[in-house]
């Protein structure tokens, strides 16, 4: 007699464990929050960055308002360097070269000494003011707000070395710059 063997075949289920999908989630989640994290740095770079470029912008803006300052210092009326339109077509002269002027010997002596950054210092205490002084700017950017620039002005023999120091949510920025008065041009 032949025996039937009745063994049951084992059906495989159709689909993943669950020790598969629980593996296969943890994954997931990981990349996802890596993902986020990244996304969550470049937005705080880029607000940084832009924060940088516009304190950058201001003190470039300053910088350029003490040059106009230097231009015009000792500038003999009714020429060009006044920034007067109406004298735009006049050459520009100093009082450092006009022998004829008041303070022609004080100014000859600081050209000679070259200490003529220090005496434009002491004479424009407003527009180069020898303390340092924080720098404000009306802006509705909330970036620029949690900022705070400072300049500090520095007589340099016939120059004026410039220093920022600038701090905000991006870190600290130093910057540098060097104003030559023009009237050091027409020493004699």
């Amino acid at each position: 007699m032949r025996q039937i063997d009745h063994k049951r075949k084992k059906i495989k289920p159709n689909g993943f464990s669950l020790p598969e999908v629980m593996v296969s989630s943890s994954i997931l989640m990981l990349i996802i929050a890596n993902t986020t994290q990244i996304q969550i740095d470049s937005g705080s770079r880029i607000i940084a960055a832009s924060n940088r470029d516009e304190i950058a912008t201001r003190i470039r803006a300053d910088i350029n308002t003490l040059r106009e300052a230097a231009l015009s210092w000792e500038c003999k009326a009714g020429t060009a360097c006044t920034g007067d339109p109406s004298h735009a077509n006049t050459a520009m002269m100093y009082n450092t070269a006009d022998t004829n002027a008041s303070n022609f010997s004080t100014l000859k002596t600081h050209c000679e000494n070259d200490t003529l950054g220090s005496y434009m210092l002491s004479k424009n205490p407003n527009e180069f003011p020898s303390t340092p002084t924080r720098l404000t700017w009306n802006t509705s950017a909330t970036s620029a707000k949690s900022s705070t620039v400072t300049r500090k002005i520095v007589s340099n023999k016939n120059s004026l070395n410039i220093t920022y120091t600038a701090a905000g949510r991006s870190g600290t920025t130093i910057s540098n710059a060097t104003v030559v008065p023009e009237a050091m041009h027409w020493c004699p």
